[in-house]
């Protein structure tokens, strides 16, 4: 999505884990945040980013070096899950932990983003990625009593989901309220399917 190109070309080679890997979206590659911002685009990276952050051990591009003039994102999942998450980083600096869900939180960041460019007629990229429903999974417990017992792991997770469709609706309102619909591209996408059994037909390796 980000390239055009397959992840092997560009330096992602498996799944990250920046503490144990250099894997990462290597600098050379040119995103279509970068393509964007050439063409005068504002653009920010909200949510999961998974492509590789530094750690103090290993020096990796940020997504400010990948053509993103705002980013507020983890590394991999929200932790210690979807609920309360401490990990964000906000151009470069550490948040600290933040009250809320992932996703709510992903699309207020986003939001206030939006308004902050104001009424300018700058045209605008907002790349953003949620944690939801990837475990570790949480949702408010009045979404998931709509659908089980508290405890129950279905129930959670399509808490989760709903909790998610919430926080889009938010978002797509109030880009409604920006602009014309007709003048933005909603692109909407899933990396894998559920990793819950009796969602996954019998097929191997269940996501």
């Amino acid at each position: 999505m980000l390239t055009g190109r397959h992840h092997i070309r560009t330096g992602v080679y498996s799944w990250i884990s920046d503490e144990n890997q250099h894997s990462h979206l290597l600098l050379r590659e040119r995103t279509i945040a970068e393509v964007l911002k050439d063409q005068g685009y504002a653009t920010a990276h909200i949510g999961k980013w998974h492509l590789g952050l530094p750690t103090p051990k290993e020096e990796k591009p940020t997504p400010d070096e990948h053509g993103f003039d705002h980013w507020f994102a983890t590394w991999n999942n929200a932790e210690p899950s979807h609920e309360n998450p401490r990990n964000f980083i906000r151009n470069g600096d550490p948040v600290g932990p933040l009250k809320g869900y992932s996703c709510q939180l992903v699309v207020a960041e986003a939001i206030d983003w939006l308004d902050q460019l104001g009424d300018q007629d700058q045209p605008f990229f907002l790349n953003v990625w949620f944690h939801e429903p990837h475990a570790p999974i949480a949702a408010p417990q009045t979404i998931t009593r709509k659908y089980g017992e508290l405890r129950d792991r279905a129930a959670v997770y399509s808490g989760t989901i709903d909790n998610t469709d919430q926080a889009i609706g938010r978002l797509l309102t109030r880009l409604a309220e920006i602009d014309d619909p007709g003048n933005t591209i909603v692109i909407y996408a899933s990396d894998n399917g559920s990793y819950l059994d009796d969602s996954t037909g019998g097929l191997r390796w269940r996501k």
